[in-house]
């Protein structure tokens, strides 16, 4: 090997090791990442969920107590995830402001992956530890409890069978996710019932 490829490859060993290293801690990023936890105003949001609220002053307090050395890019990437569950949830509970179906059903697509964020947010052991992920985990039932009742409304007052029974599936799994089990179970017992109805009126025409 020539000593210009010898060279070229020491360089990109080198980056790959810059990109493996974790950043120091810094003062600078300890106060950028705490005027992002606090500068956001979501007052009507944190009024709605409770549990968000305490998230938010638990992260806050994590970030205020560490020294500045300590709170690397892996800091930022967890709290970076708790303020995107934040603002997903608040663009749900915008959602679900309307009474169209179709955006509560968005809504509880957006759910999903806020979900989803709430696992890795738990595998930061510091958040893990201060009970973050928790706290966000409690809201997002509570959003799905909600949404379980909704569709168990818009099902009451139906008149079109197979949307009653869509309905009815979409309030049971919501109250589900809801950890709400009797809940589940009774509306998917109506759905199914529903089902069987509908099933014969359509034989008998």
């Amino acid at each position: 090997m020539n000593t210009r490829n010898l060279i070229a490859l020491t360089l990109i060993i080198i980056n790959i090791l810059v990109l493996l290293t974790p950043a120091a801690g810094s003062d600078t990023l300890k106060r950028n990442l705490l005027e992002e936890i606090i500068s956001p105003d979501k007052t009507e949001l944190f009024e709605d969920y409770g549990e968000l609220a305490l998230a938010k002053a638990g992260v806050q307090a994590v970030i205020q107590g560490m020294k500045g050395a300590e709170v690397t890019t892996t800091t930022r990437d967890w709290v970076n995830i708790y303020l995107s569950i934040v603002d997903e949830l608040e663009k749900m509970t915008t959602l679900t402001k309307s009474q169209h179906p179709g955006d509560h059903e968005e809504a509880l697509k957006r759910a999903d992956t806020i979900g989803t964020s709430i696992n890795t947010l738990k595998k930061y052991d510091i958040a893990e530890r201060n009970g973050i992920p928790v706290l966000a985990e409690r809201a997002l039932k509570r959003f799905y409890i909600r949404e379980g009742k909704f569709f168990e409304d818009l099902a009451t007052n139906t008149e079109e069978t197979k949307v009653r029974i869509e309905y009815e599936h979409i309030s049971s799994e919501s109250y589900d996710k809801g950890d709400m089990p009797s809940d589940a179970s009774r509306m998917e017992f109506e759905a199914i019932r529903d089902e069987r109805r509908y099933k014969r009126d359509m034989d008998r025409a």
